[in-house]
């Protein structure tokens, strides 16, 4: 049976293609959920790039009574509109759940929270502006203690320094993830880990551990349309990078189609 300590306990994990699945698999007996399922459910429909079911779910508990509720909701709904390209209501989506997650108790949700929107601002703000918002998130960060937020907020860190060249302090913060990890695994967060860690050795040449950890990533998110579409892009970058311009080609296709 699917019940809602099932789905927690999931989400806890980070296993979100995994609540994708049960939910397209048993939509209509998960519809009848109590909120605080459905906002989970929701939410790991987001994160796995599914924002049209995303947004279904999460927007009609934008007017729930549970103010933690509410601000997960808020969540959901800016990271599926993130994935869906409105990227001017999904900043405003998340910067509601920031200020939402001040009225909860829940330190774990105020601390990621902030971290969503911090690695929406590396996405689309200018890298000289970031340094003050990393510092609100470690602030969040440590009064959540949460290894998993923390575990992130290096993965965010390496993905800024990775765009700014500085591969060796990427790889550093990745390393640092992957260790906090250990102690309290989140698939979603090892799978982005390895997603940079692919994309730092593509930058370095080396195509045959870059793609190593790509297919990590495919393995660890079976199920997750977001996370192949970022994997057949990265495959096309690094086929052209070593000159097999069919194989790239092949990729781009895919994706375009």
């Amino acid at each position: 049976m699917i019940g809602p300590d099932k789905i927690a306990a999931l989400f806890a994990r980070g296993e979100f293609h995994s609540i994708a699945l049960l939910w397209h698999n048993a939509k209509h007996a998960l519809t009848e959920s109590p909120v605080r399922t459905r906002v989970l459910i929701a939410a790991s429909l987001a994160f796995v790039a599914d924002p049209e079911e995303a947004l279904h779910l999460a927007q009609p508990l934008l007017a729930a009574t549970d103010r933690s509720v509410v601000c997960h909701a808020e969540l959901a709904v800016g990271i599926a509109l993130w994935r869906d390209g409105r990227v001017p209501n999904a900043l405003s989506s998340l910067q509601k759940a920031v200020r939402l997650s001040a009225e909860t108790n829940d330190r774990v949700r105020r601390a990621w929270c902030h971290l969503h929107l911090l690695r929406f601002f590396i996405d689309f703000q200018p890298s000289d502006s970031l340094p003050s918002w990393v510092g609100a998130c470690r602030r969040t960060v440590y009064e959540s203690g949460s290894p998993q937020t923390a575990a992130y907020l290096h993965c965010c860190v390496a993905t800024f320094e990775g765009q700014r060249g500085n591969l060796g302090e990427a790889l550093r913060h990745c390393e640092l993830a992957e260790n906090l990890l250990e102690s309290a695994p989140h698939v979603w967060v090892l799978a982005a880990v390895e997603r940079n860690r692919g994309s730092i050795e593509a930058l370095r040449f080396n195509f045959k551990e870059a793609n190593r950890h790509f297919e990590t990533v495919e393995r660890l998110t079976a199920g997750s349309q977001g996370a192949w579409l970022a994997i057949d892009g990265s495959r096309a970058h690094l086929a052209y990078q070593a000159g097999r311009f069919e194989a790239a080609k092949t990729s781009l296709t895919k994706l375009i189609g």
